[in-house]
């Protein structure tokens, strides 16, 4: 199976995911560059292997419907190719790696706002223009926590209160052992990366030891469903009863449904896919 996450490859993020993995198993492993590029790498792969199997991994904000659109966007899209396209709503990677490192963080309300995906809005975090402007979602409030409040080892930036950051990639790229570090870290980027790619609620096998085994297809469907069962639970968090769509399950919709959905999000026809009259249930 394919895996493609949304991300950029070249971000300290992705390359730590990466870290985890031999080189011979990262080629499995690709990302789009964006959420609406995530289709057309799907449709690249099946072009070039009209027997892969795709799993795709779309960023879901509890706070940010656009996201929500998008997620319902590929999973109409997967229902013409059951068992072959699979679409995982997931928080942000931002999220995961905070749950990773957070061993190794201060104890703080801003911190257990992200570990358990609390509305941000009242945050210390959140004080200038700048960062009001910056976070308009759940998943721009993780990210503002990795600008402002984690060691500079782990920040994001080049730069640091307008001076130069020394430590940018260090927690990434190296090995940790350094004089002074009062959180006592020791791990290598490979273990570092092996613990965050394990917060995900769905990844990528890491090793052949047994230890992780590869999920079945109705495995897979159900993770999915409480993906989609634990946004819309998100979701009442930050904007209470107001009414938004929910996230389409899996091969959920009915031959009706998937006709008002391909209309709705105005899809093309995948090459081979099942047009919306001649849907058959498979699963």
């Amino acid at each position: 199976m394919i895996h493609v996450y949304e991300d950029n490859p070249d971000t300290l993020l992705s390359k730590l995911f990466l870290s985890a993995y031999p080189e011979e198993e990262q080629d499995k492993i690709q990302y789009s560059e964006g959420a609406t590029k995530l289709i057309s790498v799907a449709w690249k792969i099946f072009q070039e292997d009209s027997s892969a199997r795709v799993a795709l991994y779309v960023d879901i904000s509890p706070d940010n419907i656009n996201t929500l659109h998008t997620y319902n966007r590929l999973a109409t899209y997967a229902q013409g190719y059951v068992g072959r396209l699979f679409v995982f709503p997931v928080l942000s990677a931002e999220y995961y790696f905070l749950k990773s490192a957070s061993g190794l963080l201060e104890d703080t309300d801003d911190l257990r706002r992200c570990l358990m995906v609390l509305p941000w809005l009242d945050s210390s975090l959140v004080e200038t223009e700048d960062d009001h402007r910056f976070v308009t979602s759940f998943e721009k409030y993780c990210k503002l926590f990795l600008l402002k409040a984690v060691p500079d080892c782990m920040k994001h930036t080049r730069r640091v209160g307008g001076f130069a950051n020394g430590l940018y990639g260090y927690y990434f790229e190296r090995t940790c052992a350094c004089d002074g570090c009062w959180a006592g870290c020791t791990d290598s980027p490979k273990t570092k990366g092996e613990g965050f790619v394990r917060q995900h609620p769905l990844f990528p096998v890491l090793d052949k030891s047994g230890e992780r085994t590869r999920i079945t297809d109705r495995e897979a469907l159900t993770i999915n469903r409480f993906l989609c069962a634990s946004h819309d639970a998100f979701v009442g968090r930050f904007i209470g009863d107001c009414e938004v769509d929910k996230l389409i399950p899996l091969y959920s919709l009915s031959a009706d449904e998937y006709a008002r959905a391909y209309k709705k999000y105005k899809l093309k026809k995948f090459p081979g896919s099942i047009s919306p009259v001649n849907l058959i249930e498979r699963i």
